[in-house]
Order: structure tokens, then C-alpha cells, then sequence
């Protein structure tokens, strides 16, 4: 669970100090620590370490107590066994020469009760069973295991216990689970003689506030600490206790060490103080101790942090970054304003710590996700209120995620407040940002503002939806006697060279010098190469060498601009494979070869371009290897792709100018199973083989297999038409013979027909929703041909397939359009019950891409459900049906994705199956050298067994149950199953 940290008081309960022989240790608000127990798993342990001078007392402790949450009832949670001990631990240390941290064996605690514990107004008061004699000068470790299963439920994540954080400093250990020692049908407590491993996630920067009963300090700490008035550089703090001769404080930094007995401190007579000078957003510890007559009590420390600076000073800057260069310390004075009326179905809000690819410097930047927002989004991100001098300018800089869909922002500016009404002045227009590698700067004089101003960047309602608006860098600074450039590029990337570019800033310059340097070493700090021009050709680089590239502008003698980008502009020259125009060459076939795409590195990005055949959208953006082979006949050949991760292809361009714009072939999809294909090559071109990911992966390894085939293959493009209710026909157009002089067609209901020169073949018409698989057998059995054929009718949800429960059936998307505005096609089917309230399961596990569902109630009706990835990248959602109301079905892909999928119906209510729907397919997916095919009907078994692409890779006739596929390679297959003149064609995974 989320940390939260608040900075605000503490209800009052938690300020009570009963000074009749209790002891309060810890007034922290910090929750989700998982101590002293963990209510929202069903079983839980902890150890926490108590300092003895925050205890400052000694004698016989009889009860504890702890403060919880308002809405913790512990109703499921409270069997607690209690340990304490002394112990020499100041915090939960990683043992002398090792990484590990172990809990304090259970035998050196002593167990000071068993039993259930009440809560009566956040309050969990526990009487010990065996009271135990706290000597004074140890620390103490108080162990607490949970152990009940009431009705073996866990209570909400809302129940919850108060903590203290002590910043750099491991007072807790804590294990939580809902299996315990056993396993979820049959849970047990963790067991404290033998706790799990202690990992990273299980120490803690906090304890468990605690009230020791039975014992009274001689002086007593402060406690009930309020921290009021918090500004950027003052605050007021008080406390209470009892004395007669006053306190003493100290305010320190979070970072600091804590003060000791020894360090004194500024003393007050009362029990508050005014604090001043204090640096805004910045953590601090404020300790006091009670001065008395012969003694003082313990620091105690207590934590907050200021608030923003009402005027933030020139030159500001936000980078929005987490750890590099270093923790930003003014994101959180940022306001963000969501204004997108209620109607916008996919709405997001500024995010001010986005990282990876959203960061143009450091490690973070700002985003708005907008996609299938319907171009409905109203968000502004403002600046904090900044102190304009009237010689300033702003500068940011700012891209869209998606090329093919991108966003636009304007920029305004406000001098009363940072009300969206108050943003009447615009001083950049509503601007559309290119996508792709490179960021765009912009720089923004704001000369004519004087005084307190606010800066908002808007994404205004637009006709388009865009994907993401990225933001970073942004810096308001008094404007430069001389300007650093803008938009630095690095393009045109050779074996050995490289070209750089960029835009003379707002002072005009004509001059610059250049420094190129390893990547990694220090920023520039001398002269670097006079150049006149913005741009330079970098020659005499190495393969495979890592380089920074940095430029500065020239305005007179000793003038100099900053140098930029900060950190330099990274690119690496790429090594042999990298880049199209020194690619891997390939000089005779069969060829083999295992290896990376991490070997080289992102030198392409967005879709693959035209006719690059399944999901071709975006799958350049990851790692990128080119292969190169220039044919030496007119021949075919087939290209193998096995990736060992998901969301990868392999595409084919007769150009290195053609990548990205048009294939001659090639296949990406979100499935880890071979991509392959025949593709026909001509004599003296040269083919360009590209091998990327979506980017996440970022890379991928692979077999890459190509071979010579010993014919060459017929060019068929199949097409549904005459569509009438679901019933449908499939022409077959032979605009290819290949090497055949005859084409022999027939279907999975025995209709044959022969093509000997090329035209137009059509089959059916077929009904419902079933898939039909038609043969193409020519000349030589190597290049015959399968294709599996679904009814696309259903392209629209007013031609929807009805479905019954028990059916199972296969389609595809490549072949529909989208009637749902988004990216991927679809098809529609329909359920209707059977009369009776039934939950009905739509699957689509086990389809060969990234499916989407949802259903709706009609046509033009509501959405009730919609699923994503139930199970891997597949889709799967059960519903309830009234028996009597029509549902409609959409499959679709997850962003573009379309291909093949199996979409099956099952009800709880059963059906009576006949014929082969009861057929039964065993492991699946196949692990091993067999699967087993039980039929409900007597008889030997036909087995056809089809690939992703609809070739036959199996044909076989069995009269058991065994079918040997030990030579079929792993991936995703149709499986068409003939017994007495009855077929059913299934999913099957082999691994």
C-alpha cells in the first residue's frame, strides 16, 4: 500500500497524555506502515524498536496501546499474540558482511499476551497477561503477530494504524500475506520461530505509535506536537508537558542526525515557538525536551514540511525529476486544474512524474493522456506564482507521443490568480507539436510582464483526440545578453558519421562552437570547434562508440551562451546492423542466426508503414537490427522469425527510404509465437529485413531462419462478399499462378474448383459463424496453400452472429473496419438467454493477438462490461443475462491490433451439447509431445492442424485419443477435428 504522509495535525484524541504511570512514544500521522499489524491481509507480523530515551522511564509495563485509523474495526484482525524484549538494536541493520537484515529470534522475547483484542474509539488497549520489568537503558522490541481468520476474510484497506516516521532509520520489520504458513484453500498464521525472509520491501523508516501503561517518566518528553501556520519560511510549533523550568529546542533538517543528550539547545519558557528563516518545500525535524530540576527529559522529534514560497524568485526552474540530476523540489507548487466536462469518456489530468520516453531532461516529465478522450480535454498545468523582472523569457520544451494522432497546447499568462478565468492573456498560440525523437523547444520573450504572474500550459477542447502531451524543462530567467540554441539534433547516422543540427536562439547568433566527447564525461567547460553554420558533419567516428554533442552560441568577444543541451545530446554510431544503410548483409541462403535487437540500438520509430500486413502500428519504436539480401533469381522464400518475448516483427523494404512508409511484407503482433511468411524476390533487388518492437520490450531476441523455397507461391487475395444476414460468400482472385500451371481449391465441405491461369474463384455461400478452411494444393505440395474463412458479416453491430451457450468459434479482424472510433476493427455476435438469470462467459483466451471486449445492451444502447487482459493479452468477462434481453458482442484489439481469434460462450446454467461440441482437447495449451482429443462420437479422428497465417502444418488420421505433435513448433494453431462427417475447429497452444 501507498505511503501517505500527512502534514496536518493529528485528530486531538492523539494529543491526550495521561500522566498517571503511561508513557507515549510516537504522535506520527504517517499511515500504511503495516505495524503493529496489518488488517488488510488476513495474517501479519512485525518488529519494532522503541529508543530508550524515547521511553524515559523504567518500572513493571502492564498494558499497551495503539491508535488507529477512524475507520478500523479490526473485524477480522484481532487475535494478537504479544512479545517484548530488551534489546541492543538502535534500527533493523543489514548484518556485517552481508545484504541481509534478520528479525530478532523469538526466544530472546518474552510473550506478554495471547488473545483477542477490542477497539473502542481508535484506541487498542491491551492488558498484558505477563507484565514485564523494563530495566530503563535498553531499547525495547515489541513483536505483534496476527493471528485470527475470522470467517477467512481480511478487513478493508482503510484499517489502519498510526505511525512515526524516522527518516533514514529502519525501526520496523513487518511480513504480511493472505496464505500465512499455508496456501490460499487453507491459510495458517505466520509462524514467529520461523518468520519468512526478510526482503528489501519489509523494513520500515517509521514504529508504531505506543502507549507503555504501568510506568512514569521522572521528566516527561514532550508530546501533543502541532506544527500551524506553515508558510515557505515560517511556522509555529507547540507542544505540551509539564515543567517548571521550561524547554529547549532545535529545528533541524530531515537529513541531519538527530541531536543527543549532550546537544543543548534554544531554551523558551513556553511550550511554543515561532519559527523564521526556514527554506519553503523543505523537510524538517523539530525536536524539544522538557528541561526539569536534576534532568532532562529525551529529544523528541517531530516532523513537516514548509510550504511552497509565496513568490518564487528568477530564475526558476522545473525539470519535474525524481532522482536524476537531483529531486525536484517546487513540482509540488504546481497547480493542476481539470476542467474536461463530465461527458468525456476517456479523461485524464496533468501527471507531474512521468518517466522514460516523457522526459527530454533527467529522468521525468509532465504528461496529459488524452487519447480516445474525444478531443474533450480542458486541463491546465500552472506555474507557481513567479516574480517577473520585464526582461524575461520563458522556455520549455514540448512534443506529442503519437505521430499519426498528435496533441496541441497553447501557453497564457495571469498576474491575478490561477483561476482557469484568470488566464485572459495568451503569449503563445494554440500550437500542434510534432511526435517522434526529437522534442521541440520553444522559447517565449516575456518582456512585457512585470511582478507576480502565474504561466499555464493548456490543452484546450480539440477536434482531434491526440495520445499525450509531453512537457519538460520549463525555466523562466531573465533574458540572456546572448541566447543558447535550440532544437540540438543529431540525424543521418552513418558507420562513421554524423550530422547535427539546430536553431539560433532569440538573440540572433551567426556563431557557435561545437564540442563532441565521449558519453559520460563531464559537461564542457572550455572552447570547443568555431563553427558559422547551424550545422556540422561529425567525421571519423568509431562503430559502436558512445558520444555527447554540445553547442553554444558566440556574441562577441568573452561572450558566451550557456552550453546545451544540458548533459549533450546522446547518440551512438551505430554498429554494423543498425541502421539500413550498413546493414547485416545476407550473401547466399538457407540463412541462420540467434541474436538481439539490444545489440544495436533505436534508430526508427512508429508504425512500420503500408502493407507491413498484421499490426503494423508502431512497431519500429523499439531496438532495430537490418538485414540485407539482394536476390540472385526470381524465386520465393520463406522468412522465420521466432522472438523470445512479446510485441515484436519483422518487416520487409525493397528501400532503406522505404522504412516506415510501405513494406513488401512482414508481420507484428503482440504474441510471443514465430512470425512467418513466403514472400516472392526478383533478381538484382535488394531486400531490407528490419527486426523491432512495439518499445515495450525495448528489445527482443530471435531466430531469424530464411530459406530458398522450392517453388514458387500463387498470389490469391480472398475477400467475403454478398453478405445477406450471416450468410456469406468468399471469392478467391488468382492474380499470381506462381509456379503452377494448375490450382486445385477445395473447402472443408468438399466443393472443388481449378484455376489454370488467374481470375476469380468463389465458394460458398456459407452460414453462421463457423470458420471454414479452404486448400490450395498446385504443382508442388511445397508452396500448397491454407485459408482459413470467417463470416465478416458482422462487420457491423446491426449484422451481429448469434451466439449460444457451449459454442466456440473462430474469426479474424484483419478483414473488418472499426465501428467503434478506435483503432483496431471489429466484428459483432449476440447472446440472447434462455429465459432464466443465468452468468454468461465470453472468452477470447488463447486468440493469437491483443483482444478487446465489451457488450453492450443494444445496438445503439449502453456498454456493461468491456475487458482488456483477463488472461495474458486476452480478453475474457462474465456478465449477467436476464434471460430474455439481446447483448451484442464487440471484439476488438487492444490500440490497432487486429488477427485471429477464438471466441467461445459458456453459461452456468449448461447446455445440451451434441454432436462434437463436446469434444475435448487435452493439456492445452501442450506442454509436452501429445495431446489427447476425446470425441463424444465413435470413430477414427481426422486432424488438421493450421498455423496462424492459415497454412496446413498437419494432417493426420487417428483412431485413439493420442495425437503426436512433437514436430510441430511452438505457437498458436487451429486445430480442425473430422469424426463421421462431423468437424468442430478449435484454438490450440502448443508451448
Amino acid at each position: 500500500m501507498k505511503k501517505n504522509y500527512l502534514l496536518t495535525l493529528l485528530l486531538s484524541f492523539l494529543f491526550a497524555v495521561n500522566f498517571q504511570a503511561q508513557v507515549v512514544v510516537g504522535e506520527g500521522t504517517v499511515v500504511n506502515e503495516e505495524m503493529p499489524i496489518e488488517p488488510y491481509y488476513k495474517f501479519s507480523y512485525s518488529q519494532v524498536i522503541y529508543h530508550a530515551s524515547e521511553i524515559n522511564a523504567s518500572g513493571t509495563i502492564t498494558g499497551l496501546k495503539y491508535t488507529a485509523t477512524q475507520e478500523t474495526d479490526l473485524a477480522n484482525s484481532d487475535g494478537w499474540d504479544i512479545w517484548i524484549g530488551h534489546t541492543s538494536l538502535d534500527q533493523h541493520e543489514v548484518v556485517d558482511g552481508t545484504t541481509t537484515v534478520n528479525w530478532v529470534d523469538i526466544s530472546e522475547l518474552t510473550q506478554v499476551f495471547s488473545g483477542t483484542v477490542t477497539i473502542t474509539d481508535q484506541e487498542v488497549s491491551v492488558t498484558l497477561d505477563t507484565p514485564f520489568e523494563y530495566n530503563g537503558t535498553d531499547n525495547l522490541l515489541v513483536a505483534v503477530n496476527e493471528t485470527s481468520n475470522v470467517n477467512n476474510e481480511y478487513d478493508g484497506s482503510d484499517n489502519d494504524f498510526y505511525c512515526t516516521a524516522t527518516t533514514g532509520v529502519y525501526r520496523g520489520l513487518v511480513n504480511y500475506s493472505d496464505t500465512g504458513t499455508g496456501d490460499f484453500t487453507n491459510p495458517a498464521p505466520i509462524d514467529p520461530s520461523n518468520p519468512p525472509a526478510v526482503t528489501s520491501g519489509s523494513r520500515r523508516q517509521s514504529y508504531a505509535n505506543i502507549t507503555f501503561e504501568g510506568i512514569t517518566q521522572s521528566c516527561s518528553n514532550p508530546s501533543g506536537f502541532s506544527v500551524d501556520n506553515i508558510l515557505g519560511t515560517t511556522a509555529d510549533v507547540s507542544w505540551t508537558s509539564a515543567s517548571d523550568y521550561g524547554w529547549e529546542y532545535i529545528i533541524l533538517t530531515s537529513e541531519d542526525d538527530a541531536p543527543g543528550d549532550s546537544d543543548s539547545g534554544t531554551a523558551v519558557s513556553e511550550a511554543s515557538v515561532s519559527l523564521s528563516g526556514l527554506t519553503p518545500v523543505t523537510d524538517y525535524m523539530f525536536y524539544a525536551r522538557t528541561v526539569c530540576a536534576s534532568e532532562n527529559s529525551a529529544w523528541i522529534g517531530f516532523a513537516f514540511t514548509t510550504a511552497c514560497a509565496d513568490l518564487f524568485e528568477l530564475p526558476f526552474l522545473e525539470g519535474f525529476n525524481s532522482v536524476t540530476p537531483a529531486p525536484s523540489e517546487t513540482e509540488i507548487c504546481w497547480t493542476i486544474l481539470d476542467l474536461s466536462p463530465a461527458e468525456a469518456p476517456n479523461n485524464a489530468s496533468w501527471v507531474t512524474g512521468s518517466a522514460g520516453s516523457f522526459a527530454f531532461e533527467g529522468d521525468q516529465g509532465a504528461s496529459l493522456y488524452t487519447n480516445n478522450n474525444q478531443g474533450k480535454n480542458d486541463d491546465y498545468l500552472i506555474t507557481p506564482r513567479l516574480n517577473l523582472t520585464g526582461n524575461d523569457r520563458l522556455k520549455f520544451a514540448a512534443k506529442s507521443w503519437d505521430e499519426d494522432d498528435t496533441n496541441s497546447m497553447e501557453v497564457l499568462i495571469s498576474s491575478t490568480g490561477n483561476a482557469a478565468e484568470d488566464f485572459t492573456i495568451v503569449v503563445s498560440e494554440l500550437t500542434e507539436y510534432a511526435a517522434g525523437d526529437s522534442w521541440t523547444e520553444v522559447s517565449i520573450d516575456l518582456s512585457a510582464y512585470t511582478g507576480a504572474h502565474y504561466i499555464a500550459f493548456h490543452v484546450p477542447p480539440t477536434d482531434g483526440d491526440g495520445y499525450y502531451m509531453m512537457l519538460d524543462a520549463v525555466v523562466v530567467e531573465v533574458n540572456p545578453t546572448c541566447d543558447t540554441p535550440l532544437n540540438v539534433a543529431i540525424s543521418n547516422l552513418t558507420s562513421s558519421s554524423a550530422d547535427a543540427s539546430w536553431e539560433a536562439g532569440a538573440t540572433g547568433e551567426t556563431e557557435w562552437e561545437y564540442v563532441l566527447q565521449a558519453s559520460g564525461d563531464p559537461d564542457p567547460t572550455g572552447s570547443g570547434i568555431a563553427v558559422s553554420t547551424n550545422s556540422v558533419t561529425l567525421d571519423g567516428l568509431t562503430q559502436g562508440d558512445e558520444y555527447d554533442f554540445y553547442v553554444r552560441a558566440i556574441c562577441g568577444t568573452d561572450n558566451y551562451s550557456e552550453w546545451t543541451p544540458l548533459y549533450g545530446v546522446y547518440f551512438m554510431i551505430p554498429p554494423v546492423g543498425g541502421v539500413c544503410t550498413d546493414p547485416i548483409v545476407i550473401d547466399t541462403l538457407p540463412y541462420s542466426t540467434t541474436d538481439t535487437t539490444a545489440n544495436y540500438q533505436d534508430d526508427y520509430e512508429g508504425s512500420a508503414g503500408e502493407n507491413c500486413n498484421e499490426s503494423a502500428a508502431y512497431y519500429l519504436n523499439g531496438d532495430d537490427v537490418v538485414y540485407a539480401y539482394t536476390a540472385t533469381s526470381d524465386t520465393s522464400i520463406n522468412v522465420s522469425m521466432s522472438p523470445d518475448a512479446t510485441y515484436s516483427g519483422i518487416f520487409v523494404y525493397d528501400s532503406c527510404d522505404d522504412i516506415g512508409v510501405e513494406c513488401v511484407a512482414g508481420i507484428g503482433e503482440s504474441s510471443s509465437n514465430e512470425r512467418v511468411f513466403d514472400m516472392n524476390v526478383y533478381v538484382g533487388t535488394t531486400y531490407y529485413f528490419v527486426i523491432s518492437t512495439w518499445a515495450s520490450p525495448q528489445s527482443v531476441g530471435y531466430d531469424l531462419v530464411i530459406t530458398e523455397n522450392t517453388c514458387t507461391d500463387p498470389v490469391i487475395e480472398v475477400a467475403n462478399v454478398d453478405c445477406s444476414e450471416d450468410q456469406f460468400s468468399v471469392e478467391f482472385n488468382v492474380t499470381d499462378m506462381g509456379s503452377s500451371t494448375l490450382l486445385t481449391m477445395t473447402d472443408d465441405l468438399g466443393n472443388v474448383q481449378y484455376a489454370q491461369t488467374t481470375g476469380v474463384l468463389t465458394f460458398g455461400p456459407y452460414t453462421g459463424a463457423d470458420a471454414h478452411v479452404i486448400t490450395v494444393e498446385g504443382d508442388d505440395p511445397n508452396c500448397n496453400q491454407t485459408y482459413v474463412v470467417t463470416n465478416v458479416c458482422n462487420d457491423e453491430c446491426t449484422g451481429a452472429l448469434p451466439l449460444e451457450a457451449g459454442q466456440e468459434i473462430s474469426g479474424d479482424t484483419s478483414n473488418a473496419t472499426d465501428s467503434g472510433n478506435n483503432p483496431s476493427n471489429d466484428l459483432w455476435y449476440s447472446y440472447t438467454g434462455n429465459g432464466e438469470s443465468d452468468e454468461i462467459t465470453i472468452s477470447l483466451c488463447g486468440s493469437s493477438y491483443d483482444t478487446y471486449i465489451r457488450i453492450f445492451d443494444s445496438c445503439t444502447g449502453d456498454q456493461i462490461v468491456y475487458n482488456d487482459d483477463a488472461c495474458g493479452l486476452q480478453s475474457e468477462i462474465t456478465f449477467t443475462s436476464d434471460g430474455t434481453t439481446t447483448y451484442y458482442i464487440m471484439v476488438e484489439g487492444y490500440s490497432a491490433n487486429n488477427g485471429a481469434f477464438v471466441l467461445s460462450v459458456s453459461s452456468t446454467l449448461g447446455v445440451d451439447e451434441i454432436d462434437l461440441s463436446n469434444l475435448k482437447i487435452y493439456p492445452n495449451p501442450v506442454d509436452g509431445n501429445y495431446v489427447t482429443i476425446k470425441s463424444p462420437i465413435g470413430g477414427d479422428k481426422q486432424i488438421e492442424l493450421f498455423d496462424i497465417n492459415g497454412r496446413r502444418v498437419l494432417s493426420s488420421t487417428i483412431s485413439g485419443d493420442m495425437l503426436d505433435v512433437s514436430s510441430i513448433n511452438a505457437g498458436f494453431y487451429m486445430i480442425k477435428v473430422t469424426v463421421n462427417d462431423y468437424q468442430k475447429v478449435s484454438k490450440l497452444i502448443i508451448k
